[in-house]
């Protein structure tokens, strides 16, 4: 599971690096529907929120995909420090074509500057993905 996260945070760098605009939110003339895509509809914690380090808190987010390219995919709830250390991750085993799902994972809050909340599509076979969101979280101390 380490080399899938790492393997996803590469990727998500070198996209910061080599793009302008994020692949989930492009407009293309390819409908939506022809290509796998991952959207966060609604946060709790609100990602406007501060977390208080030491806290515990239950993150729940429902996620909006679609998934054409294979027949089965996972849709991962991954929330990171900013040591990119793993506090929370959970995956959900969807189905082609498009739905929701309600994510969840339970945290205690680290003595970190931020946590980082993923939400990749992975196409069954696929060792990585650019199919993402994130939100970030500020910690206080």
């Amino acid at each position: 599971m380490k080399i899938f996260l790492a393997t996803l945070m590469m990727s998500l760098i070198l996209l910061g690096c080599s793009e302008s605009r994020s692949p989930v939110n492009e407009q293309s003339s390819v409908p939506a529907l022809s290509k796998d895509s991952v959207k966060i509809l609604s946060t709790s914690p609100a990602d406007t929120e501060t977390l208080k380090a030491g806290s515990s808190v239950k993150i729940r987010y429902e996620v909006q995909y679609n998934l054409a390219s294979t027949d089965t995919g996972s849709l991962t709830l991954v929330v990171q420090d900013a040591s990119y250390e793993t506090l929370g991750n959970e995956f959900y085993v969807v189905h082609k074509g498009s739905g929701t799902e309600i994510l969840e994972a339970e945290i205690t809050v680290p003595e970190s500057r931020a946590v980082q909340v993923f939400t990749p599509l992975s196409p069954q076979g696929s060792s990585s993905t650019t199919v993402v969101d994130t939100r970030l979280y500020k910690v206080e101390q």
